[in-house]
């Protein structure tokens, strides 16, 4: 059996130790570092599944970024105006919880896509979809 993975080659751009230190939110977060979106995650994840012998059983998907309208579809203008604004800088939080690092558009922009990706491949093996579906 083989599992299938989206793995965006840019992960790493999105990571909370790359946003500038002059954030209101910043103080709060510093204590609580690494948050529990960061880069590593993903590099642990990989890492378990090679040591457990399972690499050569896992299909991961090519990584690309997706159309802005594809994020248009589902979020304000506003809010994509923030976090491109908030990315192309030296990055910041967009609440209290959720922070934006320089590139992370291009990981949010990937992430989206790797999920349409991923539901395809599901509804295509299911029968249940066959335009652009590889056998």
């Amino acid at each position: 059996m083989t599992v299938t993975l989206f793995f965006p080659d840019n992960h790493f751009l999105h990571d909370s130790n790359r946003i500038a230190k002059n954030n209101l939110y910043n103080n709060y977060w510093q204590t609580l570092q690494p948050h529990p979106e960061n880069p590593g995650r993903l590099t642990r994840i990989l890492n378990d599944l090679w040591q457990a012998g399972y690499l050569d059983k896992v299909k991961i998907l090519p990584s690309h970024p997706c159309a802005i309208q594809d994020i248009l579809r589902v979020h304000s203008a506003d809010l994509l105006q923030k976090i491109y604004h908030l990315s192309a800088q030296q990055g910041g939080w967009v609440t209290a919880g959720t922070y934006v690092s320089p590139g992370s558009l291009d990981t949010i922009r990937s992430s989206i896509a790797g999920i349409g990706e991923l539901i395809s491949e599901i509804l295509c093996k299911r029968g249940r979809y066959t335009e652009n579906c590889v056998n």
